[in-house]
């Protein structure tokens, strides 16, 4: 009632599929503004599939923009071998570093092209976090997840995650399904499905991002 009658207009999309939902959100994506190393990662990995979405047309531009997020990555880069949290910076970001590497994976298997000169340096720095002590250690739940990428890029890591496999406790939901997958990279598929819980309900879905 509050617009003049005949200048508002409302668009209605129907489907059969429930990403008709996701429509306007992959939209926001394509724009997002901001570009740190999860950002640009969280932004890949949604517009891998963003054009069985988007259809034809926006499908060229996300594919477009997916090829500009590996580069934008490689150009985070350190010389350790990790990914700073943003670019110019020459300090790695640890969790970063692992959460684009799984993206990156991700997209390798999505189809996209990554260059192994980007992703051998990140397995090489994510196995030598694994054995950091001390104050910069990361959690297990953290460690799950190096485990994860580097089973899949082929160097795994069997004595850590057999390690983690004996501590169940000490990981969350995402933790457990990080290392479930690891083992089964690893070709170890009994040894992934007793890592998870029977119920969702049995293990409480706490963050796993510090």
């Amino acid at each position: 009632d509050g617009f003049v009658k005949e200048t508002a207009c409302t668009t209605v999309s129907a489907s059969g599929l429930p990403g008709v939902q996701l429509e306007a959100a992959l939209e926001a994506l394509i724009h997002y503004p901001y570009g740190c190393v999860e950002q640009t990662s969280s932004q890949l990995r949604s517009l891998l599939y963003a054009g069985q979405i988007l259809g034809k047309d926006r499908a060229e531009v996300a594919d477009a923009m997916a090829k500009a997020g590996i580069a934008r990555l490689w150009g985070m880069q350190t010389r350790s071998g990790g990914l700073s949290y943003w670019p110019g910076s020459t300090e790695a970001s640890v969790w970063g570093t692992a959460y684009a590497a799984f993206c990156l994976l991700e997209a390798s298997e999505a189809g996209c092209s990554v260059d192994t000169g980007l992703t051998l340096p990140l397995a090489t720095y994510l196995d030598k976090q694994l054995r950091v002590k001390g104050d910069e250690e990361v959690d297990n739940n953290t460690k799950a997840l190096f485990c994860r990428v580097l089973a899949k890029y082929g160097k795994m890591p069997i004595g850590w995650m057999t390690r983690l496999a004996e501590q169940p406790e000490t990981l969350d939901m995402a933790g457990q399904a990080h290392l479930a997958a690891a083992f089964f990279a690893a070709g170890r598929r009994d040894q992934a499905l007793s890592l998870l819980p029977k119920r969702l309900s049995d293990k409480s879905a706490t963050t796993s991002t510090r």
